[in-house]
Formats: structure tokens, sequence, C-alpha cells
């Protein structure tokens, strides 16, 4: 299974910018490297292995995993990107190589739909087999295309007829979803492009560790999107604060003045607070949308402004301000790699 260049503990959010951070999760001691692929539309995944330890970060359904210890009902697992926690075993299915081979090489669609449902007939009023949200991929059985009787509203009703990891069977809207190496070659990392999707998330609520259209937190918000065009980094703010391409800024912080004449529509903006001489905490990420405005995950995702004049100035995360760093035509070197990585 491919792997990022380096593995990655779950709690590096309060990791200082530039320093490497030091890993808090719980690790397995044994290496089990068992393939399991990620049963469920969200799981949650924990720095250890019981519900009221922190929950570090999310796995979509469909994404191959590895399994590294097992601890009564809980798997310590790696993912693709490296990152590492805790999740239930109810989560995964163990997978055997034929098993394994056959998930990453036959075809899956990949679920477009912020949030949606397979269902277990090709009905929206039958019994639903289970919930699944964007980026959640799915083994494809077959396109089926039902004619209707003339003059009714729609002249075909279209699903996707799906299979998840454990062999349930069911249908998912046609509409709901796209044919994933189909999808993968449409992908273009634009300005716009990021803009105009992470707009699409304006009032999901922020949960810290989540990264899926249910709910995020600051750094899950800004990884979501940008694998909507593609692309995909490490998964915490600290850790994307010393990604792609630094972008010069003068703040109230780093200096006794400001300028943001540098910064371009699709940059990360990094706020943080000072903990030595031009060492910081990275805190929070946001995304320029220019005219001194961002995007960003804080409470709810929102709109606010750098700007002072601003209804929606923000004075907390203008004085907070430290770095930015540009991703759009940054190269893996930099941190940036391909999301179907995360298929593979």
């Amino acid at each position: 299974m491919p792997r990022f260049p380096r593995a990655v503990s779950s709690l590096e959010r309060s990791g200082q910018q530039y320093l490497p951070s030091q890993p808090l999760v719980q690790s397995a001691e044994v290496s089990l490297a068992i393939p399991a692929i990620i049963n469920v539309s969200v799981a949650n995944v924990y720095s250890a292995p019981n519900h009221r330890s922190e929950l570090t970060t999310q796995a979509w359904l469909g994404v191959v995993v590895t399994i590294n210890e097992e601890q009564k009902e809980w798997r310590h697992i790696t993912m693709p990107d490296g990152y590492t926690g805790w999740t239930h075993k109810a989560n995964l299915v163990p997978a055997v190589s034929s098993t394994l081979r056959s998930w990453t090489t036959k075809e899956r669609v990949i679920v477009t739909a912020h949030i949606d449902f397979v269902y277990s007939d090709m009905d929206m009023n039958a019994p639903r087999v289970c919930d699944v949200v964007q980026s959640n991929v799915l083994r494809v059985i077959a396109e089926i295309h039902v004619p209707r009787k003339r003059g009714q509203h729609h002249a075909h009703t279209d699903w996707w007829q799906v299979q998840l990891p454990d062999g349930r069977i069911g249908y998912l809207r046609y509409h709901a979803g796209q044919e994933l190496k189909a999808w993968l070659k449409t992908r273009s990392l634009k300005a716009e492009n990021l803009i105009a999707t992470a707009q699409q998330y304006i009032g999901i609520p922020y949960t810290w560790g989540g990264t899926s259209p249910k709910t995020m937190d600051c750094s899950g918000f800004i990884r979501v999107v940008f694998a909507q065009h593609g692309v995909l980094f490490q998964r915490d703010a600290s850790q994307q604060a010393r990604q792609g391409k630094p972008i010069p800024i003068a703040t109230t912080t780093t200096a006794k003045h400001e300028d943001f004449t540098q910064l371009q529509p699709g940059d990360l903006l990094f706020f943080g607070d000072r903990i030595a001489p031009k060492q910081y905490k990275i805190t929070h990420v946001a995304l320029y949308i220019g005219g001194g405005e961002y995007i960003h995950a804080a409470g709810l995702v929102k709109i606010n402004s750098l700007l002072r004049t601003a209804s929606n100035y923000d004075d907390e995360r203008y004085t907070t301000l430290v770095s930015a760093r540009r991703f759009l035509g940054a190269t893996r070197e930099q941190g940036i790699h391909p999301i179907k990585n995360l298929y593979q």
C-alpha cells in the first residue's frame, strides 16, 4: 500500500512551527501489519484505545489501512498518509490479499454528495443499508438505469449497485457519486475551485478531530477541501505549516507593520502563539480567498476578514496570524501528494 514519506503520530496539532513535534499518541508496541478496509462512512480515530480519549482524526469508508496492534475491541491503525491512532474493530474489515486486490483493482465509485445513503432497494423510501459522505468509496457491481413510464417527471431513475467492504450490497443514487478513475482524471487544483468548494461547507459545525462533511476541525476542513481537487497532505495545522511553499508576510505578530500584498487566493494562513523568538505554537489554519478575507472552521465554517474596517473582522485571528504557505504549484518534496494514493 502506498505510503507518504514520513509516518506521523496523531497529535501534532500542538507542535511548534518549523520544529519537529513530539508524538503524544499511544503507539503500538508490536506491528501485526494486517491490512483492513474502513467499513463505515466516518471512522473515529482516537489517541488511546477507548472512547474517552482524544478524537484525533477520522478515516473514510473504503480506505485501506494497516492494523498494528489489537487491544480487546480496539485496533491501532496506520492510514495511507502515515497517520496513526486507535479505532473500534467494528469500523474495520480485515482483508486477506485476494480481498484486498479485488477491492483496489475492480471498479469503484467515489461519493461526491456531501452526505447520502446506500439503500436496500432502488427506492429512496427503502430501508437504508448505511450512510455515506463525500470521498467515501464503494465497489461497483453495476450501473442501473430504470426506465419510467411516459409522463412521469423523470425519464429514468439511475443508480449504482454497490458493495461495502463487508459484503453488504445496496444502491446509491447515481448522481451522488462518480466512477473513481474518471473522477480522479477531472480534478483541477485551481484557487477558484478550492474557494467554491470551501464555501459549500459554510455552516458545518466544528469538532476537534473532525475530517468529514459531518463535522470538521480547522485543518480537517482544509484537508477535505484540497482532497476534492486531487491533493492530499498531512493532517494537522502544525504539520501543514511546514508543507507547501512559504509566502512572506509581515504581521503585527512578526513585525512592526503589516504587509499582505504577496498573499494570493488559495494560500493557507497559519495562526499561533509565540513561544520563543521566531518560534510559534501553531493553533489554527485558514484558506485565504482574496480581498483580505479567509474561510476557516472555527465554531463552524465561516468567512472572516483581516481588514479592521470589515464587518467580519476577527481581531483574535488578526493578532495571532504568523505565517502563510502556498500549496498551489507545490511539489511532492514540499509534502503535496495526489489523492489517488489514498485509494490504492
